[in-house]
């Protein structure tokens, strides 16, 4: 089937959008990173549509991994975790997330196709680095079907709930990451 992809400026947006949906769509806390109340940042939401119906969703920003590891290794601390020792490589660094499929579309690779779109985008505004978390389950399928390069343990956090990441059951977190050719 063929869908229709758009790149929007508007993160605000996005965070609507997903803040709507019941939990069984999207079980996940927002990932705070991309809280429009921040200053607004370099950054994209992107969207796939079934005619006027969004069915997938995507978003990235660019921010340093130093000022991302600091917020997120307090509030590991704060959470009574333990913080692994992260290096990614140097250079015009963007996290994403806010990854997620309509259930109705679940299981037709749309989310494959997303983080490339994704990372394309990034790659076009120049960055040069992409990196996200993820929780436990997830990170060979990072680096398996994603084609990030490698993960690195990034926390452990007995409450879990790493916001877009995991649920209260995801205690192990990691970092993944993708340079551009």
């Amino acid at each position: 089937m063929a869908y229709t992809y758009k790149t929007e400026e508007d993160i605000g947006a996005l965070m609507r959008f997903l803040n709507q949906l019941d939990k069984d769509s999207y079980p996940y806390k927002l990932d705070p990173w991309f809280d429009r109340s921040n200053p607004e940042p370099e950054g994209f939401a992107m969207y796939a549509y079934d005619g006027d119906k969004i069915i997938a969703t995507y978003a990235a920003q660019k921010l340093a991994y130093s000022v991302y590891s600091e917020a997120f290794r307090d509030w590991v601390t704060q959470n009574n975790g333990t913080n692994g020792v992260i290096t990614i490589p140097d250079g015009n660094q963007w996290y994403s997330s806010c990854q997620w499929v309509h259930p109705d579309y679940r299981g037709q690779e749309l989310g494959i196709l997303m983080d490339r779109k994704k990372k394309d985008e990034i790659w076009k505004r120049g960055g040069t680095v992409n990196y996200a978390n993820c929780r436990d389950g997830l990170k060979d399928y990072h680096i398996d079907r994603l084609g990030y390069e490698k993960y690195q343990h990034q926390a452990s956090v007995p409450g879990g709930n790493v916001g877009g990441a995991g649920s209260s059951e995801d205690k192990e977190y990691y970092i993944v990451y993708e340079v551009s050719n």
